[in-house]
């Protein structure tokens, strides 16, 4: 390959040194000032997304014996593949809250990710100070751009954890071709991110493209070992939840709309776009490369995998993490390659990949504003953590049933699940379930305190009539530091 660019070439002099510890500081240190905040506030009770009380709650429900995926037209929902509430649910102990549990292994699997990644960028290049550069690569754009992905109780990072150790697995041989036992693997890994999250579905495709192009037995036991765990994996489901779990997974109700599509491509486009110049030149320099093929075919099948799932309604930017992953990857191919071609000039091999790595990476500069506005929010949120304390405690001692938006709030307070918004409101849109015994509940005033978010009127998360009976039932209580309803006299 010739990405194995790296084969004893001196770079240990007195600049190589100096400008390889330079890049590695800086990189380490707006790593670290970018991850610092999230990670220190994995402990702090204020909501960061939807999604952690959503995984919240259905971790209790796994650890109190209840059914974890409840039926189509219950008020709550489960559309996650089951082995991340199990891991979550063994580690809540540990940290007496899923929340936080499921924060903490968030942050971990990001740190994994990013090691794994590392190991692939060394096996193609056999150069150590790219592998050592990748993961921080990832940290400062996951920082500048998905900051609010980090250390937030969520599966997506512990699903790619577990997907880039299979891919770990597959490079990591004698050949890249791995053998059998090695190949099975690598399937298992990936296999288990997908019962993470079951849309994980970028590494096996590209993996299995790569194999029929270099070697179609190997290929053929992909795809077999793929068959033998998709037969096991529905069998063991069915033993433990039975249908459901089918039916929760595969028939979720989401609202697509191409214009959000198009929308949040518009909206992200500068976190990837000047990554696209260089992974295209990289594919023309390089693209006979095998281990150069590898790493383009992820990215091009993140994309089209990726792009379409975001014109689904409440699909964020984590469904192209993929493309993420490979992108880092990719600059420190890229890198190394120039460093190839500048060594002739008289640079010395470690100067020419830290001038390259710094040109490849400088586009991650554009995120600054990004990151400005993600630091402006996590200090809110460590600023009025003392509001959203108080407001738990209302919802607490409130008599009678309480409906959170924001589920983290309600399973903080103690409440038990009463409805999931948005969810539900997926359902009640797509017209899966009818309004009737919502709108009864709200008209009744059923609920004591209703839990919104700030916008809430505006996002069109509920249909209008739902969002109208709120509006003629209850009156607001309080606007800080979110919405709070509760019945009119």
């Amino acid at each position: 390959m010739i990405l194995n660019t790296y084969s004893g070439q001196s770079d240990d002099d007195l600049v190589d040194r100096l400008s390889k510890l330079t890049l590695l500081l800086a990189f380490a240190c707006v790593a670290g000032v970018l991850m610092s905040i999230p990670f220190l506030q994995i402990f702090q009770k204020v909501p960061l997304n939807y999604n952690e009380g959503f995984n919240g709650y259905h971790v209790l429900a796994l650890l109190g014996g209840e059914p974890l995926y409840p039926p189509l037209d219950a008020f709550s929902t489960n559309n996650y593949p089951p082995l991340s509430f199990h891991v979550v649910a063994a580690l809540t102990p540990l940290f007496g809250d899923p929340i936080i549990a499921g924060r903490f292994l968030a942050a971990a699997s990001l740190l994994v990710s990013g090691l794994n990644i590392a190991i692939v960028v060394f096996v193609l290049t056999r150069y150590r100070f790219a592998a050592l550069l990748t993961p921080l690569v990832l940290l400062v754009y996951v920082g500048m751009w998905f900051n609010n992905y980090t250390a937030m109780n969520d599966p997506q990072w512990f699903g790619h954890a577990l997907q880039t150790s299979g891919l770990a697995v597959f490079v990591t041989g004698r050949r890249l071709v791995p053998e059998t036992g090695r190949l099975v693997l690598a399937v298992a890994l990936l296999f288990l991110g997908g019962l993470v999250k079951h849309n994980l579905l970028v590494l096996p495709l590209a993996l299995l493209i790569w194999l029929a192009i270099h070697d179609r037995r190997a290929a053929l036991h992909f795809i077999a070992a793929g068959m033998v765990a998709v037969v096991v994996a529905a069998a063991v489901g069915w033993l433990l939840y039975g249908p459901s779990v089918f039916r929760s997974v595969f028939l979720h109700a989401r609202v697509f709309d191409p214009q959000l599509m198009a929308h949040m491509m518009a909206r992200h486009a500068s976190a990837f776009a000047p990554f696209a110049v260089a992974m295209v030149a990289l594919a023309l320099l390089a693209w006979r490369d095998a281990g150069v093929q590898l790493v383009l075919l992820i990215y091009a099948v993140g994309l089209l995998v990726g792009v379409p799932a975001l014109g689904g309604e409440g699909v964020n930017f984590n469904a192209l993490f993929d493309v993420v992953l490979a992108t880092c990857m990719g600059l420190m191919l890229f890198a190394a390659l120039l460093a190839t071609r500048l060594e002739p000039a008289g640079l010395g091999f470690g100067t020419a990949f830290s001038l390259s790595a710094a040109l490849m990476a400088a586009p991650l500069l554009g995120g600054l504003t990004e990151a400005n506005g993600a630091f402006k929010h996590w200090r809110w949120v460590g600023q009025r953590e003392g509001e959203y304390l108080a407001l738990i405690e209302s919802l607490a001692t409130t008599e009678g049933p309480v409906a959170c938006h924001m589920l983290s709030m309600c399973l903080w307070a103690g409440k038990a699940f009463e409805v999931e918004v948005y969810n539900y409101g997926q359902k009640l849109k797509t017209g899966r379930v009818p309004s009737e015994l919502l709108l009864e509940r709200i008209r009744t005033g059923y609920y004591k305190r209703l839990q919104l978010q700030e916008n809430f009127f505006e996002i069109g998360v509920v249909p209008e009539n739902v969002e109208q009976a709120i509006r003629e039932r209850y009156v607001v209580e309080r606007s800080a530091p979110s919405l709070v309803l509760v019945p009119r006299p």
